[in-house]
């Protein structure tokens, strides 16, 4: 090998060499950033998390008039019904859906597989609609009827998007969910981000506290487990 060949191989070792030192340098830095933003920042999720917002009656307290419109299976014209007085004959679960989201959607799905569950004990859900356009809610209420079951009785609360007065839910709230019986909160859950993983087992136990069921199963003992693809031969 000459002279030439080997300075030039040199010269790439420690150009090289340098350049890897520069990287590290850099990583070093930025792992230092991050770091530091991190020690900034860890505190602000645990300040939003201790921010609790309160919708509707709590717990102990008397669930005040609750008018709603009561959308039938069947194509017949909604019923005004008062869910005060429907908890004084029977256990309630009340969801309330202050906006249309994927999230809520899927926390009240989860609700109405377990209220099938507990159909043998009364309990009765109601799913809620708060908006200023009752005629279209009641239309996308009978397009999604197909993913609930027969024990959900999908509703458009009177009184718009504020709900009724007599009730006091926040708007801030994304979800309000309200167990009752003989018209006595016995749970409440005021959601600003609703995720059924999370929410999921604490409301479902609340569900079932209210009938005495016990405890209530988990989230994937509730849910059916999605069928697996065949392998092709």
């Amino acid at each position: 090998m000459s002279r030439l060949t080997i300075r030039f191989l040199v010269g790439i070792a420690i150009q090289g060499a340098a350049a890897l030192a520069l990287i590290a340098s850099a990583a070093q830095t930025h792992a230092q950033r991050d770091v530091d933003a991190g020690s900034q920042s860890s505190t602000a999720p645990a300040a939003e998390a201790d921010k609790k917002i309160y919708s509707g009656p709590q717990k102990g307290e008397t669930l005040g008039a609750f008018p709603v419109w009561l959308v039938p299976v069947e194509e017949k014209t909604s019923e005004k019904v008062d869910l005060q007085e429907l908890s004084t004959k029977a256990p309630l679960v009340i969801a309330v859906m202050h906006e249309k989201s994927r999230p809520a959607f899927q926390l009240a799905r989860l609700m109405s597989l377990y209220g099938e569950r507990l159909k043998d004990k009364k309990l009765q859900l109601y799913f809620v609609i708060l908006t200023e356009d009752r005629s279209s809610s009641e239309s996308w209420l009978r397009l999604v009827r197909k993913n609930f079951s027969q024990v959900t009785h999908l509703t458009v609360a009177d009184g718009g998007i504020e709900g009724p007065g007599s009730v006091g839910l926040n708007r801030l709230a994304a979800m309000t969910i309200i167990v009752v019986k003989d018209a006595q909160v016995t749970a409440n859950f005021a959601l600003t981000q609703v995720s059924a993983e999370a929410d999921g087992p604490g409301v479902l136990q609340a569900m079932s506290d209210v009938v005495d069921g016990g405890k209530a199963p988990s989230i994937r003992e509730l849910t059916p487990a999605p069928q697996q693809m065949r392998r092709r031969p």
